[in-house]
């Protein structure tokens, strides 16, 4: 069993080990590489159908079938007059800054490079709920694999007491750094 849960986790705790890495050195990996695109777009007057509140998902719908755009709806908020639409993906974002009455939006795309998306992606940032679901299993199946390694070291009579050491003084070892650096 525990060689089995090793192997299906393995490449969640390899993606999860090496974006752990480019985290916490994020200045060595994400400089560079980013892109933004700006543009302004007439909406389309059925869009504004005066005397309603426009609606934030056909704006998104139109933003994406229209100008190539992506990303799920991350925020919107309106006066009447102005409309800011925000849509975000791993390591992505589109602004939207409409004028309601000119029906005229002034867009920002923004893409970061692979590290940046990779990066969102070990962290569930703005990946929605199918990535949620790889974060869990990854985390479950490595728990398991854990698990059953340490229920292994009890019956491998051999490797059972320097394991079960090194097994020790690595929880201690993290235990006090996490201890010594919660304020």
């Amino acid at each position: 069993v525990h060689t089995y849960l090793s192997l299906v986790g393995f490449a969640a705790l390899l993606f999860f080990a090496v974006t752990g890495l480019t985290l916490n050195h994020a200045d060595w990996f994400e400089s560079g590489g980013e892109r933004e695109r700006e543009w302004t777009a007439a909406v389309p007057r059925e869009l504004l159908e005066a005397g309603t509140e426009p609606d934030p998902e056909a704006f998104a719908a139109w933003l994406r079938r229209e100008h190539g755009v992506h990303g799920e709806l991350h925020d919107w908020s309106s006066d009447g007059e102005r409309a800011l639409l925000v849509l975000k993906g791993p390591g992505y974002s589109v602004d939207a800054d409409i004028e309601l009455r000119a029906a005229s939006a002034a867009v920002r795309e923004r893409r970061l490079n692979a590290w940046a998306v990779m990066d969102d992606l070990h962290k569930g940032r703005d990946s929605g709920s199918a990535w949620s679901w790889v974060i869990d299993l990854g985390a479950i199946v490595t728990a398991l694999s854990a698990l059953t390694g340490l229920w292994l070291l009890f019956y491998v009579k051999k490797r059972r007491n320097p394991g079960l050491l090194v097994t020790v003084v690595g929880t201690v070892v993290l235990i006090a750094v996490a201890w010594l650096l919660t304020p």
